[in-house]
């Protein structure tokens, strides 16, 4: 008996959740955790930064032109750990390690292979990267802070950090899945490319899923 409710109640969620269709003209919206792999860059006779797995998360707003095309702005961060060495003028290495944290806003243009509720996609993208390396540049720069319990401000401190902007773009491909209730679901894996001025081609692997719903 027990079985046979649980039947029923799966068979009611997935009628629920039946396949819908008809993206032309509909605007959308969508959450994107993401997990991005290691990878390593050599910079020359300079040194060499690994680069660790790291995750990340964002969101993005898009508008479906027909069932095939939509045109996206997407909003991504992630934040993880890397170690290197540099190596120095006077023939010595010098270790290091750190905490990156980047962020971007692409343009991206994805194609639907199918004009139904699953369909595989390829989609492309460019737009600007914003990095902070976490290491210090040895300038300390004051502000001011508010502390809610006391409630006075009061002088504060922070160092400040390297940081760079660069271009990015890359490539990508994945499934998605529109249901009826104007939810769908995307899975997909992503080659970005950072303008570094490395040796190797700077690309980063990353694999995300998002959850969105089109209005």
């Amino acid at each position: 008996m027990r079985l046979l409710s649980f039947i029923l109640l799966i068979t009611v969620f997935l009628l629920t959740l039946s396949a819908g269709g008809d993206r032309e003209g509909k605007w959308q919206f969508s959450f994107t955790p993401q997990y991005i792999a290691s990878k390593t860059l050599t910079f020359g006779n300079k040194g060499e930064v690994d680069f660790n797995d790291r995750s990340g998360w964002g969101f993005g707003i898009g508008y479906n032109v027909s069932d095939y095309i939509s045109l996206d702005l997407n909003f991504l961060s992630s934040n993880g750990s890397y170690n290197g060495h540099v190596n120095e003028d006077n023939g010595t290495i010098s270790n290091y390690s750190g905490n990156m944290y980047s962020s971007s806003v692409d343009v991206a243009i994805t194609y639907n292979i199918i004009d139904d509720a699953f369909t595989p996609y390829v989609s492309a993208n460019l737009g600007s990267s914003f990095v902070d390396s976490g290491v210090p540049t040895g300038n300390i720069y004051a502000g001011t802070c508010y502390d809610p319990y006391y409630g006075y401000y009061y002088p504060c401190y922070d160092a400040e950090t390297h940081t760079t902007v660069k271009f990015n773009y890359g490539v990508g491909a994945g499934l998605r899945y529109d249901f009826r209730n104007k939810l769908f679901l995307k899975g997909g894996v992503n080659l970005n490319v950072l303008d570094f001025d490395s040796d190797h081609f700077p690309y980063f692997i990353s694999y995300q899923l998002s959850v969105g719903a089109t209005f």
